[in-house]
C-alpha cells in the first residue's frame, strides 16, 4: 500500500478550516468581553452603531481561515489534487453561513 502524502496547498486548507472553530470561540468570547465592557449585560438592548463597530472586525476574523481554506483547496485542486474540493466547499459554506447568520443578527438588531 502506498501512502502519498498531502499537497502543501492541501495541507495548508486543511489547517485554515481546522482554525474555524478556534476563531470561532475565540470571537466569540472578544465580542462578548468588548459588550461587557462597555457595559452592556448579556441579552441586553445593545445600540446599533456598537452592533456594528464590533460586530464587523469580527466577522472579518471568521471569514479569514474560511477564505485561506478556500483558496489553499482550489489551488490544490487545480494543480490536480481532486481531495482540495473537499476543503474548498464547505470552507465556501461556512463562510456564507457567516455572513448570512451575522447580517440576519445585525438586521434583527435595526
Amino acid at each position: 500500500m502506498v501512502m502519498h502524502m498531502p499537497s502543501t496547498d492541501l495541507g495548508r486548507g486543511l489547517l485554515s478550516l481546522a482554525l474555524f472553530p478556534v476563531v470561532f470561540v475565540l470571537a466569540t468570547l472578544v465580542g462578548g468581553g468588548i459588550l461587557a465592557a462597555q457595559g452592556y449585560e448579556s441579552g441586553e438592548s445593545v445600540p446599533t452603531g456598537l452592533v456594528v463597530a464590533v460586530g464587523l472586525p469580527l466577522v472579518a476574523l471568521l471569514l479569514a481561515p474560511l477564505v485561506l481554506a478556500w483558496r489553499f483547496g482550489r489551488r490544490a485542486a487545480a494543480a490536480g489534487d481532486r481531495r482540495g474540493q473537499w476543503v474548498a466547499w464547505p470552507a465556501l459554506f461556512l463562510a456564507v453561513w457567516t455572513v448570512v447568520t451575522n447580517g440576519i443578527g445585525l438586521v434583527a438588531a435595526l
